[in-house]
């Protein structure tokens, strides 16, 4: 029997959990349906569905295989506070040890690599994370192999940059999934993967999908005009200002001045006359005109893909330490987009960084 361990620490049901030193066993029922711990919500659901189907879609008839899903959330929580000890979590260990394969379900986001949030936006660094695994992962003599379930887990501080070819040495070791790997692989045989992008499992057969590097690139910049909503906010409190002046002004009445902002919303290429009309066009290129502009470079990132935003056999970096003390970090899948970063890429190999 293979044994699969998931560690989610997504899922903060704020201590409602009956026991978290305690896994849940998902076995397949008589439908072929995985039974999933009801308090599993959102996207880490259909991580640990997916998990679940694809360690079922493995089993033979000689051997099943089983997964055991633990809440990750509490026993940080206990770590932290120092009132977690080996005993408390001797279960986890025996599981852990015994494993195939462990998932760590985390949420991320593309400009961060100091933490990752749980869905009630609770931070956990990669400090706290590692200092938890040391306890969770016994010493073994065959090498862990990690999934580290995390969106943008393996994007690094240079976050605007193409992560699917050549990066330098001191870009690689700043993603919080490097930070996580560096602080356990001087104690743990292990391997890492980790995803560049957003990952989202989808199908009845627990395929992973990756964000593509066109769509990071589109996202980052929405996210950007929205970091930017203070000053679109002053922008349109002006223009309220300006729109006030030109009624009471008497140059025309308000059904007047939204056919004119319309009219500039509309073409482009018109060119203003005068202060008011300058005014309307300054606004609405900074608002609507680049917020239609961000839309349509988000489409035109997915036409680049067959129409798709996320990818599956994509952005995965695997990190390894296990032969021979050398690091290796690779693209498994490489770039579609690139012919030079084919499949198993090699970005770095040598020495710890």
């Amino acid at each position: 029997m293979a044994k699969f361990v998931i560690l989610n620490f997504e899922d903060d049901d704020q201590g409602q959990t009956p026991n978290s030193t305690v896994p849940a066993v998902m076995r397949k029922s008589s439908t072929g349906a995985v039974a999933v711990p009801g308090h599993v919500t959102g996207s880490a659901r259909s991580t640990v569905e997916g998990v679940a189907a694809k360690a079922r879609a493995k089993e033979t008839f000689f051997r099943k295989n089983v997964v055991h899903h633990y809440s990750g959330i509490d026993l940080i929580r206990r770590d932290a506070a120092g009132t977690l000890g080996r005993n408390d979590v001797a279960q986890v260990r025996a599981d852990v040890a015994a494993a195939r394969k462990v998932y760590i379900i985390l949420h991320g986001a593309p400009d961060v690599t100091e933490h990752g949030f749980t869905n009630a936006q609770t931070h956990i660094g990669w400090r706290e994370l590692s200092s938890l695994a040391l306890l969770l992962f016994p010493e073994r003599s065959d090498p862990y192999r990690i999934s580290l379930v995390m969106c943008y887990g393996a994007r690094t501080d240079n976050f605007r940059l193409n992560h699917l070819g050549a990066m330098s040495p001191g870009d690689l070791k700043t993603s919080f999934a490097y930070k996580f790997f560096r602080a356990l692989c001087n104690f743990r045989k292990l391997s890492l993967t980790a995803c560049t992008g957003a990952v989202s499992t989808q199908g009845s057969d627990g395929t992973n999908e990756v964000e593509t590097e066109e769509w990071v690139s589109a996202t980052l910049d929405v996210i950007d005009y929205q970091k930017d909503k203070p000053t679109r906010d002053l922008r349109k409190d002006d223009l309220d200002w300006v729109k006030q002046a030109y009624i009471r002004s008497g140059t025309g009445s308000l059904a007047d001045w939204n056919a004119l902002r319309d009219a500039f919303y509309t073409d482009r290429t018109k060119v203003p006359k005068g202060y008011y009309e300058t005014e309307i066009k300054k606004y609405i290129a900074h608002t609507q005109h680049l917020y239609d502009d961000l839309q349509a470079a988000k489409s035109q990132a997915a036409q680049m893909h067959g129409g798709l935003s996320n990818r599956s056999k994509y952005g995965r970096i695997l990190y390894d330490y296990s032969q021979g003390g050398v690091l290796t970090i690779v693209n498994k899948y490489g770039d579609p987009m690139n012919p030079v970063a084919g499949q198993n890429y090699l970005l770095y190999r040598g020495p710890l960084l």
